[in-house]
């Protein structure tokens, strides 16, 4: 009695336990199924969870027709897909035991003109094969089965595999196949007499007592779910074909009343009409093969694995449907999961609902074929609308520019068009193969009747957009090279070529690890495919390479051609204040810089593209690993912008001291000789270039230290992922298999490096970037006024050449130590046939005169005349030839015809005594200008005289002469000049000539303070 009492008194306590756990239990699973449901696009379910002959869970979710938002309930019928095997194996056993069938029977006993053969020999399957999936008969045999709604489309099927080659000898092997299970339909009709859908539907649906179960050819049309199948990334309403000869194998209808029946009768916990006993027997293991890769053993219909008391499923995927049944006969518990879209994730809603009620984690969520499928696609129509987008405005570009005159037509348009023609045939070729192929290396061998039906739309919209891209690329290609252009600079083909090579880079390791992880020794299709890559990644590369040097090159060309034009333009009073190591390190260091970007752009790019189509690949392998591999390529950029903001402001400093280095070269080149004579001098001159390429090695050191801090660090990152990967990817995702975690730690050891060839092409485009900054800091530093270039003045008006004169001339400039000086005002004329000496003491203004009356300066205030008329510093200059006392002297006489003048330039090498010294080619370049200071200038003199200006002015020229040779620079060679009516003016100090002078002209701070003129005979 106390026991009673106490039993008694317990039991409340018991019950709102237990109905606190079933609470807890179903708002688990309800999140399970939500969140699966949400990330994996799918738009209806219907779930059951039975435990111990009583509901626990019981539930419909989302829609039947997201079209016209119809919700499911729990009688909304859905295809079962491969669970409808289970009933074509009851049928099955039901004619055993009526001994109408044997399972060791041969096919053939029920279908005489059944034939198949393995290795060319006829082989004998027998019905126990068909119904464990022993027989031989490929997977891939799922695209063999016709689309048809006949009452013959059974036998249709059955006749589609007729003398087809096993894969393996009979009773060897499992290998799921589900027209096995169509075959044992036709058995059953060719038994019975009957059709399979009557048979199964009277003789086992109907004594099961599931009244709201049937064959797909009766079922009621307005009690179906809408299947769904995924498009851009969205589930959309789908009606896949009829393939009514699959009935058998996977076209069973039935609702989640009737599957939550089913569900119990399985475990026994339910009495029908049907015997029990061929229930259990259906649940028997053939145990005559070894197990699958998955651990279970195929039953009748069913999987049996051997976890803890046993457990039982089954999937089932239809084009537009999905459904799983799992069950544990020793717990009492099941699940039943029905969907309205082709996923894999029913398994995982099913599954998890089981382990959440035995209080174990559910497995985790799958990323699904179809959604990865249809990811990929989607992101490449991403990719190749913009690419025909670029290409389209690319080709209308073309021909507005040829109508422009812009671009003209080849002289080789012929030998273009035929080479465009027969790379198009290639390419046909080429991307026809492929496609072939393709189903064989990503879709098991199975037609593209087959995978239009069963995948994404999506993958055929990229496949035309890539057919159409391909095209569209080789007639952008032909277009530009059937009308060039100068200075072709587009990067439209560039980026093309760069994702062909990148894309040929990735295919090239998929390939590798789908060879690996084939269970065939050698794999004819991938074997191709990754040919294809190399011959991607080559022909890309290769088109890439050569179009960026091309194209580097020309920018370096233009930009160096820019800065010279510049300097050239430049007023010489601008151009005297420019740093002369600026204008070495931008002409020499700086495009030289510029010019490693193409190298740096093809690896980049190549790089780039490459790790986008292995994150896709990895993306499809593992959702979750793909996100953390991608954070930590995120952490890893992250560290380089920041090493790079560094290195950024380090290499500019560096950048400068360049300059300063290279001031000190011009330097060391042209003192070199006082440098030589002065030990001293020399020692802290070499000090100060030491310090200088010390500051240049600290400063660079430093900015490339930080990027070997952040290199480790990558370095280290990539390790990390590749450890947790490999150690802890196992324990937090149990339900990845080892060969998804090989092939992720084998793609992501390749990626590393792609990522290294990114990262490391950082400092070098900063460097570019630095050096493409200072560049054009020089082009906007220089004037952007440009000489005047006009017609000579001296060509049509040296003839008429009478007199020159100044009035009111004021200058005055700072130097760098920003002391003022000023020249004028500057009164002053001189004749035709007159000859002018400028005299002062050093610092009295006469290089500075003489650099205003030739045009180097602009006055600030006052006029210039010539012949009367106003002239500019432009149009001096073509009046004069001067040679200043720090003269240069070129190799070539650059500016004289030296054909038409070859006779003068010999006269003037006799003249001047040094014939014998120097020779000119045709070219006009001397046979050397190494000649002591005195040769030089009378060299220079050659050329003054040939260039046969109407005005001369000599800067101290005799102050390096002997005094046998001044004597006849000033007692002949003046005159001469003076009877050829040349005005020539001589800042001089021999005094002993003055009176051969018309007058002389004396300079003392910057101002004429005397004139002297002497008359002449």
């Amino acid at each position: 009695m106390c026991l009673v009492l106490v039993l008694s008194g317990s039991m409340p306590v018991y019950a709102e336990t237990s109905v606190r756990q079933d609470t807890e239990i179903a708002t688990a699973i309800e999140q399970l199924v939500n969140k699966t449901m949400e990330s994996e696009k799918i738009p209806g379910a219907a779930v059951v969870v039975v435990k111990e002959g009583k509901t626990i869970y019981k539930q419909s979710f989302g829609f039947s027709d997201t079209q016209k938002q119809e919700p499911v309930t729990a009688d909304t019928l859905f295809e079962i897909g491969s669970n409808s095997k289970a009933f074509t194996a009851l049928a099955v056993h039901q004619l055993v035991e009526q001994k109408r069938l044997s399972l060791d029977d041969p096919v053939q006993n029920y279908i005489p003109w059944f034939r198949v053969t393995y290795k060319g020999q006829q082989e004998t399957i027998q019905i126990k094969h068909l119904l464990y999936h022993t027989s031989g008969i490929p997977f891939e045999s799922i695209g063999s089965i016709p689309i048809s709604s006949s009452e013959n489309a059974i036998e249709e099927t059955v006749r589609a595999i007729n003398h087809s080659e096993l894969v393996r000898k009979p009773g060897t092997e499992y290998e799921y196949a589900t027209i096995n299970y169509d075959i044992l339909g036709y058995v059953v009709e060719k038994i019975t007499g009957q059709s399979y859908e009557q048979y199964v539907q009277q003789q086992v649906i109907a004594k099961l007592g599931l009244t709201d179960t049937f064959l797909k050819a009766q079922a009621p049309v307005e009690e179906m779910a809408r299947g769904h199948k995924i498009e851009f990334f969205s589930p959309r309403v789908y009606d896949a074909p009829e393939y009514r000869g699959n009935t058998p194998a996977g076209y069973v209808v039935s609702n989640l009343n009737d599957m939550e029946r089913w569900l119990q009768i399985q475990m026994g916990l339910e009495a029908s009409a049907f015997r029990p006993e061929l229930v259990r027997a259906s649940h028997l293991p053939d145990r005559s093969v070894a197990p699958a890769t998955d651990g279970f053993s195929y039953a009748s219909g069913w999987m049996i694995y051997q976890d803890g008391g046993g457990q039982i499923s089954h999937g089932g995927n239809n084009p537009a449907f999905s459904s799983y049944m799992v069950f544990r006969p020793e717990e009492k518990l099941g699940a039943v999961v029905l969907t309205n879209i082709n996923s894999l994730n029913a398994f995982v809603i099913a599954e998890g609902a089981v382990n959440l009620t035995l209080g174990k984690e559910a497995p985790v969520v799958v990323s699904d074929t179809n959604l990865q499928a249809d990811r990929m696609a989607s992101i490449s129509l991403v990719i190749l609308g913009i690419l025909l987008l670029l290409l389209g405005g690319g080709i209308v570009q073309i021909f507005v520019q040829v109508y422009r005159g812009e671009r003209k037509l080849s002289a080789n348009a012929g030998r273009i068009c035929f080479a465009s023609f027969v790379a198009f045939i290639v390419m046909g070729g080429v991307l026809t193969a492929a496609l072939y192929y393709l189903p064989d290396v990503f879709f098991m061998g199975l037609p593209w009747a087959f995978i239009e039906v069963w995948l994404p739309i999506t993958i055929f919209y990229a496949m035309y957009a890539l057919v159409a891209g391909l095209a569209l690329f080789n007639v952008y290609i032909t277009l530009i090279r059937l009308f060039p252009k100068s200075q072709e600079t587009s990067m439209t083909s560039i980026v093309i070529q760069g994702l062909i090579s990148g894309f040929g880079n990735a295919l090239i390791i998929f390939m590798i690890n789908l060879a690996l992880t084939s269970t065939n020794k050698f794999h004819a299709a991938i074997f191709l495919y990754f040919l294809l890559g190399i011959l991607l990644y080559i022909v890309g590369e290769k088109m890439m390479r050569s179009r960026l040097i091309v194209i580097t090159n020309e920018i370096v060309y233009e930009k160096r051609m820019e800065l010279i034009r510049k300097i050239f333009r430049t007023p010489y009073q601008k151009y005297e204040t420019l740093d002369n190591g600026e204008i070495y390190a931008g002409l020499n260091n700086d495009t030289e810089t510029i010019s490693t970007f193409a190298n740096s752009v093809v690896v980049a790019l190549t790089s780039a593209v490459t790790l986008v189509f292995c994150f896709i690949y990895l993306g499809s392998l593992d959702l979750y690993g793909f996100l953390f591999c991608l954070a930590v390529i995120f952490v890893a950029v992250g560290l380089y912008t920041l090493a790079g903001r560094f290195a950024n402001k380090v290499w500019e400093e560096t950048r400068d001291i360049q300059n300063v280095f290279f001031s000190y070269i011009t330097d060391m080149i042209g003192g070199f000789k006082e440098l030589y004579l002065t030990q001293a001098q020399r020692k802290e001159f070499e000090e100060d270039m030491e310090r200088s390429c010390s500051d240049y090695r600290h400063k660079k050191s430093a900015g490339q230290f930080k990027f070997v801090n952040v290199y480790l660090i990558g370095e280290l990152l990539f390790v990390v992922v590749i450890g947790t990967v490999a150690f802890l990817f196992p324990v937090l995702f149990p339900s990845l298999q080892k060969e998804m975690l090989i092939s992720y730690v084998f793609v992501f050891l390749y990626m590393t490096g792609p990522v290294h060839g990114i990262l490391n092409a950082v400092p070098e485009l900063i460097r570019i970037k630095i050096s493409w900054q200072r560049l054009n800091a020089l082009l906007d530093s220089l004037s952007v006024e440009t000489r005047r270039e006009e017609e000579s003045l001296v060509e049509r008006s040296s003839q008429d050449f009478e007199s020159f004169s100044t009035e009111q001339v004021r200058f005055r400039y700072k130097n760098k130590e920003g002391e003022e000086f000023s020249v004028g005002p500057l009164d002053f004329s001189c004749q035709k046939g007159e000859i002018v000496f400028i005299v002062g003491g050093n610092g009295s203004g006469k290089s500075t005169f003489a650099k205003l009356i030739t045009g180097l300066y602009e006055q600030d205030e006052g006029e210039f005349f010539m012949n009367g008329q106003k002239v500019n510093a432009d149009q001096r200059c073509e009046f004069f030839s001067a040679i200043f006392s720090d003269f240069y002297l070129f190799e070539k006489m650059y500016g004289v015809d030296y054909q038409a003048k070859q006779e003068e330039v010999s006269k003037y090498l006799e003249v001047l005594r040094i014939a014998d010294k120097v020779e000119v080619d045709e070219t006009g370049t001397f046979s050397t200008t190494k000649l002591s200071t005195g040769q030089r200038k009378r060299l220079a003199l050659m050329l003054s005289l040939v260039r046969n200006r109407p005005i001369f002015l000599f800067d101290e020229w005799a102050a390096d002469q002997d005094p046998e040779y001044r004597q006849f620079f000033y007692e002949s060679l003046l005159p001469e000049m003076k009877r050829q009516g040349k005005c020539v003016i001589a800042i001089t100090h021999d005094d002993r000539y003055f009176h051969l002078a018309d007058q002389v002209v004396k300079m003392e701070s910057g101002r004429i303070i005397s004139q002297q003129t002497f008359a002449h005979a």
